[in-house]
């Protein structure tokens, strides 16, 4: 089990993260194209998941998802500015799901 200075930080990442999942899968729903919905419905997913047992999994793809839209982002010409929030964005999913296995493992062990 994490010390509880780390405990708190692991909730408060869930939160954050979670949160920050459904809103953007929230705000991206009403968009009219079929490949924004999918997006909004794999947001909303990976949301509700970071609440759940499956957070280290949700936070993965959170991670990942992150990274692509920062490349994306870059790709297409997009400011830097949104594509360095990904990243840093990207960086924080990754932490979560890192601290949720570590948390995990030393409550199986």
């Amino acid at each position: 089990m994490l010390p509880p200075r780390l405990g708190l930080a692991l909730w408060a990442l869930r939160a954050s993260f979670g949160t920050l999942a459904i809103a953007s899968g929230l705000g991206r729903a009403h968009l009219a194209s079929t490949p924004d919905r999918l997006a909004a419905c794999l947001e909303l997913g990976a949301g509700v998941l970071v609440f759940t047992p499956f957070t280290a999994a949700a936070a993965s793809f959170l991670t990942g998802w992150l990274l692509l839209l920062a490349l994306v982002s870059l790709l297409a010409g997009g400011p830097g500015d949104r594509a360095a929030s990904d990243l840093v964005l990207a960086a924080g999913a990754f932490t979560l799901a890192r601290l949720t296995r570590v948390n995990e493992s030393s409550l199986a062990g």
